[in-house]
């Protein structure tokens, strides 16, 4: 990023082709693997960087060759242009309603305004002493941002894990005497339900466990966020909750869109002018898709979703892609993807799918035909057969309605 170069994130669980099709939208120049990604990667197009065993990897350059070779070649002959604050060095992909990702444009200023934003509670006292855990994906903004680059900032140390596993997770906790962990609601859930936590003795640490729904408290006012809330406002943003239809303007404790504003908003999805007045306004306003409201006490809430985002396991996933895909099936007629609530992963993906007269396929051969298509996350978790998919008068699958139907149909009968 110092040196002009533009980070684009992308997750190792993803299949070949997604991959190659961000690389090509990004209009990547270089990928760098290691050599779990490395059989996903070496098609692309581009030069791949080795990180690992070279030998496993033909065909790329090695990480510790070019390290070298930068070392024997000394200072740069061509100077470099100077980084200006403006220059985006961030193009992280996010799943649309529409089901196409799309590349969020991050300027250097966005970063930088972030982490004023985000780290305005951390003081000089803690300069040197911040010990976050590492275990949120660094292929996620969220990751190389909220995690690596906040900690580094403030001269900390980020202790990585490469995979999940709860009695792992509790030991780095002890023994790296971590203070912050940024986790996810499922690894919470594991905390508390599994007997393996009984481990441990966590009383020994000053840790904040920040969990993707909720930002603690305000050490200027004193101020302790509610439990369902998602927190306060942080300082430098603008936050406003409108009528989706009218785009007014509603009072506190008044449930509306949620918009934000500040210098951390994104410049817009790369290469998708449309999608992008879309979602910010001529105003600078960054239309969210999530209704919520704020309280007397500036506490803000999320009651539901405009975005029909299913968020499993933190990842998202977009009933649109995976209905696309069940449309692509000679038996399928019709097709509607939406999530359940799940207690472990927050969010399942299901679907309701009209098969056509005639076919024969069952709903496990459907599941699987779309499971052989997407990355691992994505799969569907139930699939069931309907004789039609109920639709509004414009043509919109009513989802929620499908949601509270099929809830029933599979809620557990009273004994």
């Amino acid at each position: 990023m110092a040196a002009g170069a533009i980070f684009s994130g992308v997750n190792p669980r993803s299949l070949a082709a997604e991959i190659r099709k961000q690389v090509e939208d990004s209009e990547a120049r270089l990928v760098v693997a290691n050599e779990v990604a490395y059989d996903k990667v070496k098609d692309v197009g581009v030069p791949v960087i080795g990180i690992g065993d070279h030998e496993r990897m033909p065909g790329t350059i090695g990480w510790d060759e070019l390290l070298a070779a930068a070392d024997r070649t000394g200072p740069p002959m061509v100077p470099l242009e100077p980084v200006q604050q403006s220059d985006l060095c961030a193009l992280p992909y996010s799943s649309g309603t529409t089901g196409v990702s799309k590349g969020v444009m991050l300027s250097h200023r966005n970063l930088v305004s972030n982490l004023c934003s985000s780290m305005f509670a951390v003081g000089p006292e803690l300069l040197g002493q911040v010990v976050t855990l590492g275990l949120m994906p660094f292929f996620h903004i969220y990751g190389i941002t909220g995690i690596c680059c906040a900690t580094l900032r403030h001269k900390g140390t980020v202790v990585v894990m490469d995979r999940f596993d709860l009695r792992t997770f509790l030991g780095a906790l002890v023994a790296h005497r971590v203070m912050f962990a940024p986790v996810v609601p499922p690894v919470m859930l594991a905390m508390v339900k599994n007997p393996v936590a009984d481990e441990f003795d966590l009383s020994g640490l000053a840790l904040n466990c920040i969990t993707l729904t909720h930002a603690g408290e305000d050490p200027e006012k004193g101020h302790i966020a509610k439990k369902n809330s998602v927190g306060f406002i942080l300082p430098n943003l603008e936050v406003k909750f409108v009528d989706p239809e009218t785009g007014r303007s509603l009072p506190k404790n008044t449930p509306g869109e949620l918009c934000v504003r500040s210098q951390s908003v994104m410049q817009g999805y790369y290469r998708k002018k449309e999608e992008t007045e879309r979602t910010i306004d001529a105003k600078g306003w960054l239309h969210t898709g999530d209704v919520g409201y704020i309280d007397d006490d500036g506490d803000v809430f999320i009651v539901d979703r405009i975005k029909e985002l299913i968020k499993y396991k933190g990842f998202q996933v977009a009933p649109a892609e995976l209905e696309a895909i069940l449309l692509s099936h000679p038996s399928v007629e019709d097709a509607a993807v939406f999530g359940l609530p799940d207690e472990e992963a927050g969010e399942v993906p299901v679907s309701c799918v009209v098969r056509r007269k005639g076919a024969e396929e069952s709903e496990a051969d459907i599941m699987e035909y779309v499971a052989s298509r997407v990355a691992s996350y994505k799969r569907l978790r139930t699939l069931h057969l309907v004789d039609a998919i109920p639709k509004s008068v414009s043509g919109k699958i009513l989802r929620r309605q499908l949601r509270d139907e099929f809830s029933k149909m599979t809620k557990p009968a009273a004994p």
